[in-house]
């Protein structure tokens, strides 16, 4: 089930209650949650990060020890649960950043699947086969695709089957696979749209949101080739597709075997490289922009407090803007956030209304 986001009347996303849980679903305690993000897509599951800070208002955060990994979530609004992991920032050991990952997909990715055989010669060979095996056939869990998947994960229940897929029969082979990586094998090979929709949403107007396929066609001498992962001090991690497929914050599809989660930090186009760092090095506490458009003044000369936004999925973090002797705009943030992306759109709101905006230049 996709997460609906509502929005109020200033146009910012409502963020959901969110409450820590025991891995037994008994609720501990509502979480304060800082810089909270949403990345929700039909071919994954739903995924959330936020911030916590050990002291506010100069007190304790109750919780602070026990958010730690593996506790659940529940985010009220959305009736969502998530399993946690936590990293503490380096730099402030103040700041949790905590990941959530929907449960459904955080346990079935740690079930593994071997050698399961669908409709092979294998399969067909059983002293207990007597019909072929279909996608769902609730009459005959022995001969039900679903059925067969989910023998490790029996906790768990297939609510509904359309009739239209139900019957569809497959040859399949797996080993040493989670059964969520097998869903997403057989939805692609079945040819169900969740398995081919993009796993973020970003440019509206691009086919499919495959943004590097409209680059490769439009512009195939200037797309870039592939190069190094990098750390910030040019250790190589290993090899990279090709910089048009990275953004800055991102930690799926990255194919590095680093032993805990690392993020996309920096790209560098003059040396075809994509930097890659820890949870802590996605943030900053401040930006600066150009391209300048202001809505509700003609300029700034003096300091001003607003709200900015660096993507549509931000809530919004309260900032000050500066102007530079150069004409661009500083914007300190009063606490770090994360990904500011260098190309994207940052907008400034004051009060209900938008003040202005410009480029990320860094």
């Amino acid at each position: 089930m996709a997460i609906k986001i509502n929005f109020d009347t200033a146009h910012n996303p409502e963020m959901p209650t969110i409450v820590l849980a025991k891995k037994n679903g008994d609720k501990i305690g509502q979480i304060n949650a800082k810089a909270i993000e949403v990345s929700d897509s039909m071919n994954d599951g739903s995924d959330i990060i936020f911030n916590v800070h050990k002291y506010i208002d100069g007190e304790k955060c109750y919780l602070w020890e026990q958010i730690v990994d593996f506790k659940l979530i529940h985010c009220v609004e959305w009736d969502m649960w998530f399993e946690i992991s936590v990293e503490l920032n380096q730099s402030n050991d103040t700041i949790k950043t905590v990941f959530c990952k929907r449960l459904g997909q955080a346990e079935l990715s740690q079930i593994m699947l071997y050698d399961i055989e669908i409709n092979t010669e294998n399969d067909i060979a059983r002293d207990d086969y007597v019909i072929p095996t279909v996608f769902y056939n609730i009459e005959h869990p022995e001969a039900s695709l679903l059925h067969r998947i989910m023998e490790k994960a029996k906790h768990y229940t297939v609510i509904h089957v359309d009739t239209t897929i139900a019957n569809i029969q497959r040859t399949f082979s797996f080993s040493d696979i989670s059964i969520y990586d097998a869903f997403q094998k057989i939805a692609e090979e079945i040819g169900l749209n969740v398995a081919a929709k993009p796993d973020s949403q970003d440019i509206c107007f691009v086919p499919d949101n495959d943004y590097a396929a409209v680059i490769r066609k439009e512009a195939a001498d200037k797309v870039p080739k592939p190069g190094n992962f990098v750390t910030t001090d040019g250790k190589i991690l290993g090899q990279h597709k090709g910089i048009i497929h990275y953004t800055v914050g991102q930690r799926k599809g990255l194919n590095l075997a680093m032993g805990h989660p690392v993020f996309v930090t920096q790209i560098r186009p003059e040396t075809n490289e994509v930097v890659i760092g820890e949870a802590e090095d996605v943030f900053t506490d401040s930006l600066l922009c150009n391209q300048l458009n202001f809505m509700a003044v003609e300029d700034i000369q003096e300091p001003v407090e607003v709200i900015a936004k660096i993507r549509y999925s931000h809530s919004g973090s309260p900032c000050t803007l500066e102007k530079q002797p150069d004409g661009t705009v500083k914007c300190s943030f009063h606490e770090p956030v994360r990904a500011v992306t260098p190309g994207q759109a940052v907008v400034f709101y004051k009060e209900d209304y938008v003040y202005g905006g410009g480029t990320i230049i860094r």
